[in-house]
Formats: structure tokens, sequence, C-alpha cells
């Protein structure tokens, strides 16, 4: 079978090549000879150990195939040495062949062991084995030798001068060499003198990762050792050497990535010595335990893009940093009451999205605003795009204040507001998409505002939400014909009453000829214009043809309630039907919906609807 004349072409070729992983690669040089030219050099672009096809294509198990397969590799290996670029030395094999090759175009060396590399191990001599390690002019590893394993791995990184990444993983800088001792944190004179010498030699360095002891006085000797480098992890046992690091230190470092604990205080110390970082992981953020207070002066604007892993609310207030850059921070489990999240907002100018999972109530007497309260005067035309607050307690002038300065807000999700704060978010936030929100009290206006004041309303959702019949005909049209997913009742609809459905249905089963009643006519009026009301309601539903979930239903808040026996919490709901609810029957003017082509869910839940056998079927052959 012949592959298409595209795949022939090696330009075609090669740039599929790049987009494959190492797996894939391995598998085009089985197709034929003209692939496995091609793709070879793809393949040994990038060497892992402990990684496919590396990790499985050679069994220490089966020694006579180990032995037979050492050989194959090695050829293969040597014959693209040219083309390796990353290595990851985490296996004895895998030394022996770097050194025995002499690969010299490595662009990023990974040196990851678990053990000793010494063998037959040896003890460390102090300067005796440094001396040795020094002179590594003529030296070269050769096959069969008991060399030094700690002197292969440093002419492996001086055979190298254009390595760009130089990482060294785990405790694997102990094993290569014991610059400084088990017993001291301050590196002896000659250490300091062969690494200096040996990061000189690379000039081209942008990512190094180096520990044991060395990090603290490295830091410091960055600017003028590494005048390039963009990317640093910091692994240092202690963290007291961020403590010395001037403002301004280095204006090269992009990426920063701290393994130790580390404090509030020495954040603020980092990003000031730093002031074009990027980037920054704490993965072991210790807190604010040392109480330090930044004045107005020493607070300092940082244009950090990324931190990770999020902080904490109040350690972001905590260390005396204004991120100007700054759109997300993650999740925040609660905060402690309005000024907290002022001061976030504060400190955090340019936050586009912000998950809250409580704001707790202020202190006593606290919690209500004074006429004179300023505290929001920071956040005018606030940024922030997405914001989710699960559970709070804030006064209602405060929550109206605080949406009034928030005109970009796309998505909002909020629990119990009341109807100031829904007026509100219909004057300011003109351009919210998402809206999810539950009321405790009735706001039929506020929520046709919502429709009237937000044109790009996509989703409004909620529990409690309903709409007076009123305020849905005789007021504004709505603006938002984007409209894709609706939960809203419609309340104070013109319906019989029980008496009267019942006299009507006599009146249908009857077999007498006798002219109608005076009543039973206004019977059949009454129903008559309650018909033609509930066609308008849901003749104006129908102009909304982007609909994809309608429930006019009435889903009430649930009430919560102790189970005595397991101590858990349940909800239950009220079951009972809303009266003056529509009727969705084909004579109130369901037929209308029938233009909804995207509709895929329809809600009715406690609506005091009377669907028959009419309508059943009329849903089944529409929607089904």
């Amino acid at each position: 079978m012949h592959s298409p004349p595209a795949l022939q072409l090696p330009e075609v070729l090669h740039l599929i090549a790049c987009q494959l992983d190492v797996s894939s690669r391995f598998s085009c040089r089985q197709v034929c000879r003209f692939w496995s030219a091609l793709f070879s050099p793809y393949v040994v672009e990038s060497i892992d150990g402990h990684q496919w096809p590396w990790l499985c294509k050679w069994r220490e198990r089966e020694p006579e195939r180990t032995k037979n397969d050492s050989a194959a590799r090695t050829a293969f290996i040597q014959e693209h040495k040219d083309h390796i670029r990353h290595l990851t030395l985490n296996n004895h094999w895998l030394q022996e062949i770097a050194l025995q090759i002499k690969i010299t175009r490595l662009t990023s060396l990974t040196i990851s062991f678990d053990g000793k590399l010494v063998d037959p191990p040896r003890p460390f001599n102090g300067l005796l084995e440094l001396e040795q390690v020094l002179h590594l002019a003529n030296w070269y590893y050769s096959p069969g030798a008991k060399s030094d394993r700690t002197r292969a791995c440093w002419q492996l990184i001086l055979n190298n001068p254009q390595l760009q990444s130089l990482r060294f993983m785990d405790n694997s800088y102990n094993n290569l060499y014991e610059l400084a001792g088990k017993k001291h944190t301050i590196p002896c004179p000659e250490a300091i003198s062969f690494l200096l010498d040996t990061l000189s030699r690379l000039p081209r360095l942008r990512h190094l990762m180096i520990a044991n002891g060395m990090d603290d006085w490295l830091l410091h000797l960055i600017p003028t050792l590494l005048p390039h480098i963009t990317s640093v992890e910091y692994k240092a046992a202690y963290s007291s050497g961020l403590d010395s690091l001037p403002p301004g230190h280095c204006a090269t470092l992009r990426h920063l990535t701290i393994h130790t604990h580390i404090l509030s205080h020495q954040v603020h110390t980092v990003l000031a010595a730093f002031p074009v970082l990027q980037t920054l992981s704490i993965p072991q953020f210790g807190g604010f335990r040392r109480h330090v207070i930044f004045t107005d002066d020493e607070i300092i604007d940082h244009p950090l893009l990324e931190l990770s892993p999020p902080l904490l609310g109040p350690s972001l207030l905590h260390l005396g940093v204004r991120f100007t850059n700054l759109k997300t921070v993650g999740g925040f489990r609660r905060l402690q009451d309005h000024g907290v999240l002022l001061s976030l907002l504060h400190v955090l100018p340019a936050l586009e999205q912000l998950d809250v999972l409580e704001i707790l109530e202020s202190p006593r007497g606290e919690n209500v605003p004074s006429p004179d309260d300023r505290d929001d005067r920071d956040i005018d035309n606030c940024p922030l795009r997405s914001l989710v607050i699960k559970k709070h307690a804030l006064h209602p002038s405060r929550m109206t204040r605080l949406f009034s300065r928030m005109p970009h807000l796309v998505k909002l999700e909020v629990r119990h507001i009341p109807p100031e704060v829904v007026a509100e978010i219909a004057r300011t936030c003109k351009r919210m998409e998402q809206l999810r929100f539950e009321v405790k009290q009735q706001c039929s206006k506020e929520i046709n505002q919502l429709f009237v004041g937000c044109p790009k309303l996509k989703s409004l959702r909620g529990h409690s939400l309903a709409i007076k019949i009123d305020d849905l005909l005789q007021g504004p049209n709505w603006t938002c014909f984007d409209l894709e997913s609706l939960q809203c009742g419609v309340m104070d609809v013109p319906r019989l009453s029980k008496d009267e459905e019942d006299l009507l249905e006599t009146m249908k089963t009857g077999s007498r000829q006798e002219p109608l009643k005076q009543e039973e006519q206004r019977i059949l009026k009454k129903q008559r214009e309650s018909w033609a009301v509930q066609g308008q309601i849901l003749e104006h539903f129908a102009r909304f043809k982007n609909l994809q979930h309608l429930d006019i239903g009435f889903l009430k808040l649930p009430h919560r309630q102790g189970d005595k026996r397991y101590g858990s919490r349940y909800y239950r709901i009220n079951n009972a039907l809303v009266p003056e609810s529509l009727e969705l029957s084909l004579a109130s003017g369901l037929a209308h919906l029938a233009s909804l082509h995207l509709l895929e869910t329809f809600g009715l839940g406690e609506t005091d609807y009377t669907v028959g056998e009419n309508e059943s079927r009329w849903m089944d052959e529409l929607w089904s």
C-alpha cells in the first residue's frame, strides 16, 4: 500500500514530526526506511531514561537481550548524537553513553539520581577530591574504567557550553559533589570558586535549579554571574537567605519557583528584588507569622502576571504589594468582612475573576454603613468580570454601592440579594451575560429591569425568581435577544377559580339545550380573556429564538431542617402548586413555543398547568 504523495515530501513530514511526542516519533520510524531516516533525529531530540521508549526497550531481567540492546542503543544514539538537545540523566547506562560518545550540543540538561554516583563508592576527601574535579581540561570518560561518575557529570556540563537549562533534581546535587559540607550551611571558598568558574562557561544559561546550600549566595551573584538568566528554582533548606536581597537586585528574572518554607514579608522582599518577575510559584507558603506592617512608602507596585498556588486573602493583604497585572488568584474560602473584600480589590486593581465561599458578618455595629463610609473609594470602575459569592452577610446598602462600581461584570453568582441590589445590577452591569442569584422577597419589577437593562444577558437562573404578568406585558420591551437559558416563573396570571373550573367542566359534560346563564357566560368570557393573556406571554417567550433551556416553574428556596438521628442536614421543598400561573394548554397559546427550534429543556415545576392528551401528543411530536 503506497502512502499519499503529500506524506512523501520531507517538508511535510518535518512539520508533522515537530508536533509529535517521543512515542509517536518512535512508531513513525518503523513505517519504512525513508521515514526511519527522517524521524530518527527527532526521536533522540529529547532523551529521558525513565520515559518510553528509553525505559522499556532494554530490560535488566534479560541479560543477553540487555547486552545486545545496549550495543544497539549506543550505536543508535551515537549515530544521531548531533540532534540530541534535551537530556535527563537518571541512570548509569545513559550517563556512560553520554560521556562515551561526547555529546556536545545539549541545550537542556537535567541530572536526577537517587543513589551515589561514585563507582566504586569512595569517601569524600575534601580539598583533595575537589582538586581532582577542578582538573578537567584533558579528561574524558573511558568505557570499562572504574572512574568517578561525579567528575563525569561535571565534564558533561563543561562539554556543552551552549546549555540554556541546567537542573539538579532531588538530592542529585549532593551526590554529584558535596561542595558544601553536610554540617555546614556556608560553602567552602574552593567549592564556590569551582561552581562560579563552571557557570561562567555557560553564557547562554537561562534556567537554573541548584541546591545544597548554594542557593542563598548564588541568588546574590546572579546579576553579574548570569546576566541573561530568566528562570530560577530555589531549593534551599531555609529561606533566610531571601531576607538580604536588595531592591531591584535583578532586572532579567521572569520566573521564580521557591521550593522552601517562606513567609509573607519574604515574598515582599523577593518581589522588590525582582521587579520584572512574571510568574512566582510558592508551593510551601507559610502565611504571615511575623507581624510586619508596611507603610504607604514601603508598599510597592509589581507587574506579576501569575501567582501559584493562590495565596489566601489575608496573606495577600499582608504582603505590602499591589499586583497591578494579576488578573486571577483562584478561590478563597472565606473573607472576614466587607472591608477585607474592598482591601483585596485594592491590592489587586486588575483582578478579573474572584470566587469567595463566604463573606462573614462584620463586628456588631459595623455592618451598617455610615453616611460618610468611603471604604470603597479606591475601586471605582473595578475591572472584575466574574464574581462568585456562595454565602455572605453583607448589608443591602453596601452591596448596592459595591455593584455600582463593577460595570464590567460578565458573570455573577450570589445568594440572597434584596430588590434594590437587583435594580442596581440592571442599571450598572450592562455587559452582564451569566447571572444567578436567589431572593427572599418578591422583586418582579427589578427582575424585569434586568431583561431591559442588560442587553447581552444570556443566562438568568436562580431559586424563587418570578415576574408578574403586568410588569412583563406593560413594562419596557426586553433587549436581551441572545437569551439562551431562563429560569423564571410568571405570576398573577388571570385564571379561573376552582369553583369556576368545576362549573365549566359541568357545562362541557352536560347534555342540556337551554341557553347559557349569565354566570356561565361570564366564566366563558373570563376564560377567553385568560387564554388571550397567556398567549401573549408565550408569544413573548417565543421571540427569543436562541433559547435552549426554558423553566417557567417555581423552584422555591429549600427549607433546611436537622436530622436528629444522623445529625446531618437535608432539604425539603414545598410542593404546593402556584395557583395564578400559566395553564400551558394549546388553547392558551402553547403552540407559540413551536418556533423555539433550539429548545432542549422545558421546566414547569409547581406550575398549575392543565396538560392533557393533546398537549402531551403535541410535545412528543415537537420536542422528541
